[in-house]
């Protein structure tokens, strides 16, 4: 486009959070940094909470043992704690020099040190377009249980003033008396006057945060405190779990009655995520004091990318939360739509991809030449209509990308500018800065673009991808979710833009991300958990994913926003997300603390390194090493080299249907260039034969270049169907 082009005023105010990661701050003197340390079971504390209550018998117990095997030349600087774990994990977090974690990490006692990372974080309509609805499906059957489900919320905090998702309705029943979660009071935090029987539980954890700052928290910029300056916690609380809130809307566009999914569950927050990030002590403190209290459902809209799985911190803690029958999703990432781009990818929690629903906020550009391009907005300014106003390409203006301070005012002045991909609230604050009066900010979402199809769902661009990066073996992400253009409850400590130069305060704001994706299915497992109080949190996963759907509202395979092809599988894992379906999933596939650890011993994972995970002071594992295409998974990934070859793999189904002598026969549907064969291919249920077991066997050619196919298999017994998708990768 030229300069003399001019177009309507579109000024958009979509807002993305993108995930990241990076290594916590190491201050100049003695190279001091937080590390995350992991004991031997023989060394833990007895249980105590990890917050700002922390026991001191527990911190008096590691201190006295980092003292214990420092030696006097090493003494300096003085060890600090920062935590000491003792359910998601066995161990504590320190401040140490780097000469002596390097000494102690050779101590027998100590089974991994691991130093701190920042991760950075990753509904009106997306109840109705899931076909939740309280006459009937799994809002009914949850409805009938006398106590509500839990759901920790491990975000930036919960803005509870004044917005109506967190009020009470006098109908909902009480958290379980197992729960033993409480609102922590601060200057900023009246707990009496926030909390009630929808918020139940309010406490933060900012110590790993303050030892990489290297110095306290600026209370001025940011509350320590459980309270939300950022907004995201917000969001996604009131989307597990938010109150039903008629008339919400943003500056008009989405408006409705916005609710979260579990509308009669409870909430509790565990802030761990601040103005620069949240860290890997602070989050497994989170998680350990989540599952000290006793929650349900544990939901993690954060993440970052790690080496290995003993090294991530919402892997550990995940593990130990499903050992306690805790049930943890977590966002998959926004780093799509590149490949091997998913995180939170432990076989024990579910990871969530996002997708769109049927719900779009269209604009139009209009040239001067009467040339029309269909975009989105949120712009929520003048009229534009009746006038045209010059365009400018921003790379003629200083910056390309409209980076902040490097547009040249006075070729900006009064113009639209046109940016190159980048974040856009920013390139919009570069612009308004500049003098400018609107930004056209390319998207990547092309298809998702195209109104003269409006098909729902698809996976989003930013939606990150399998395979996955750890083991093949295991397909990732496991699910999709609504996770585009979601309505729900804002701070009111920060702008709908999340931009300093934006003064405006809203109490519902719309933004799209794996983050919001996640609370979907957070809540939907919170349901599921009161509906089958008998299911593990395996099973509920099973059921989500083997009754999952692939085809759009119009009848047609679902399609990625990139190229507006079919999705498959490393896009969109098992597929989108079907609530009333997975109440009545027919079979599941079940798997034990046991299973998961032999799935590590067939990584060769070292007995040490197990042992971070399970905690129970034994570290003789892998008599055996089981292949790991054999852990009881809902869906198969089968990897092979160039040259072909020959994989089985196989499964175990549990009959929870309510026909005991239930028969399910399979249908197969082989990936491409591939021959498929399951045996047996029925299964016959009774009373005393509810768990059957079955193998497939994938046969496939030769491939001259990386390659990825894909099919399934479906038992069927002529009420329910039970899918599984099928994936052949050639290296």
């Amino acid at each position: 486009m030229g300069l003399g082009k001019t177009l309507l005023v579109i000024f958009s105010l979509l807002h993305a959070l993108v995930l990241a990661t990076s290594v916590g701050v190491e201050h100049a003197t003695h190279d001091v940094s937080t590390y995350i340390i992991h004991v031997a079971h023989v060394h833990a504390a007895p249980p105590t909470h990890a917050s700002q209550c922390m026991d001191q018998h527990a911190i008096a117990h590691y201190t006295s043992f980092l003292q214990g095997i420092l030696p006097s030349h090493l003494s300096e600087p003085t060890p600090r704690l920062v935590y000491a774990y003792s359910h998601a994990a066995t161990g504590f977090a320190a401040k140490l020099a780097k000469h002596q974690a390097t000494h102690i990490v050779h101590h027998p006692s100590i089974l991994a040190i691991f130093p701190d990372k920042r991760n950075e974080l990753q509904t009106t309509l997306s109840p109705s377009f899931l076909g939740l609805s309280p006459s009937n499906g799994l809002v009914q059957a949850s409805n009938g249980g006398g106590t509500g489900a839990v759901i920790a919320v491990v975000d930036t905090g919960v803005y509870p003033k004044n917005r109506r998702s967190f009020t009470v309705d006098p109908s909902l029943p009480p958290p379980p008396s197992t729960f033993r979660g409480r609102c922590i009071s601060t200057p900023s935090f009246n707990a009496t006057a926030y909390c009630n029987n929808k918020l139940v539980g309010a406490k933060y954890f900012c110590r790993g945060y303050e030892a990489a700052l290297g110095h306290p928290i600026d209370e001025t910029q940011e509350s320590k405190s459980p309270l939300d300056t950022e907004g995201h916690g917000t969001h996604t609380a009131s989307t597990v779990a938010g109150s039903a809130v008629p008339g919400a809307n943003l500056f008009g566009y989405a408006n409705g009655t916005a609710q979260g999914m579990a509308v009669r569950a409870h909430i509790a927050i565990y802030k761990v995520c601040w103005a620069k990030g949240c860290y890997d002590s602070d989050i497994l403190a989170g998680m350990d004091e989540a599952i000290a209290d006793r929650v349900n459902v544990i939901s993690l809209s954060l993440g970052g990318r790690s080496e290995q799985l003993y090294n991530e911190p919402t892997s550990i803690g995940a593990f130990n939360a499903i050992r306690r029958g805790i049930f943890v999703s977590a966002a998959a990432g926004n780093d799509g739509p590149n490949m091997s781009t998913a995180n939170n990818l432990a076989p024990w929690m579910v990871t969530v991809g996002a997708s769109s629903i049927n719900r779009r906020f269209p604009a139009n550009v209009i040239l001067g030449n009467g040339e029309t391009y269909v975009g989105t907005s949120l712009y929520s300014g003048r009229n534009t209509a009746a006038s045209l106003i010059p365009l400018v390409y921003s790379g003629d203006a200083g910056s390309r990308l409209c980076e902040p301070g490097k547009l040249s005012r006075n070729i900006v002045i009064g113009k639209i500018v046109l940016c190159e991909i980048g974040y856009a609230p920013a390139q919009e604050a570069a612009v308004q800065q500049a003098g400018g009066v609107g930004a056209i900010v390319p998207s990547r979402n092309v298809y998702e673009l195209n109104f003269a199809a409006p098909y729902a769902p698809r996976v989003a661009a930013f939606s990150s991808r399998g395979p996955n990066r750890f083991v093949a073996e295991i397909l990732k992400p496991d699910i999709i979710a609504p996770g585009v253009d979601i309505l729900a409850a804002w701070t009111g400590e920060n702008s709908p833009s999340s931009l300093n130069i934006d003064t405006r305060r809203v109490e519902f704001n719309i933004i799209s991300g794996t983050s919001m994706a996640c609370p979907h299915v957070s809540g939907i497992a919170a349901m599921l958990k009161v509906a089958r109080p008998d299911w593990s949190p395996t099973a509920i996963k099973s059921a989500m994913m083997t009754t999952a759907y692939e085809v759009d509202n119009g009848g047609n395979a679902i399609m990625s926003s990139v190229n507006g092809r079919a999705a498959g599988p490393f896009e969109l894992g098992s597929g989108h997300v079907d609530p009333n379906n997975a109440l009545d999933p027919g079979l599941v596939y079940n798997a034990t603390a046991d299973d998961y650890i032999a799935f590590l011993c067939g990584l060769g994972y070292t007995p040490n390194q197990i042992a971070i995970f399970t905690r129970d002071g034994t570290t003789t594992y892998c008599s055996r090493r089981p292949p790991i295409g054999d852990l009881n998974y809902p869906a198969f990934s089968m990897v092979f080299a160039r040259s072909g070859g020959q994989v089985t793999q196989r499964r175990t189904v549990t009959n929870v249907g309510a026909n005991t002598n239930a028969v399910y026969d399979v249908t197969i549907t082989a990936p491409p260039g591939t021959r498929l064969t399951v045996a047996p291919m029925r299964l016959t249920f009774n009373a005393q034969r509810k768990t059957l077991d079955y193998a497939i066997t994938l046969s496939a050619g030769s491939s001259n270049s990386p390659y990825n196919a894909w099919g399934d298999i479906v038992w069927s017994d002529g009420q329910h169907m039970v899918r599984s998708p099928v994936v052949a990768t050639w290296k």
